[in-house]
């Protein structure tokens, strides 16, 4: 991960702080993280076993919203290192302004 700006290490350490609090069973959305924060967060891991079966092959990423990026970003980067011969991304909406 790169080292976080230091311009938004303050709400980078609040958000991680409320994180590593949260109750295990609480389900973490990346749209109550800041904008600016989230490439710093990655809420996404790849199967080691399932993702090496994706070797060689075309992914299509579908998301039903576009914000920030970040979840297309993050499921690309947790399965780059497997070998995928390419890796689209698709958005079903993007927010009204």
């Amino acid at each position: 991960m790169a080292e976080v700006e230091a311009r938004w290490r303050r709400d980078y350490k609040a958000q991680l702080n409320q994180l590593q609090k949260a109750n295990p069973d609480h389900i973490f959305e990346m749209k109550h993280v800041k904008l600016p924060i989230r490439p710093y967060f990655t809420p996404l891991v790849a199967n080691e076993v399932a993702a090496a079966e994706l070797a060689g092959a075309n992914i299509l990423f579908v998301d039903d919203i576009l914000g920030s990026g970040a979840s297309l970003r993050a499921a690309a980067r947790a399965l780059q290192p497997y070998g995928l011969a390419a890796m689209m991304g698709l958005t079903l909406m993007s927010p009204l302004s």
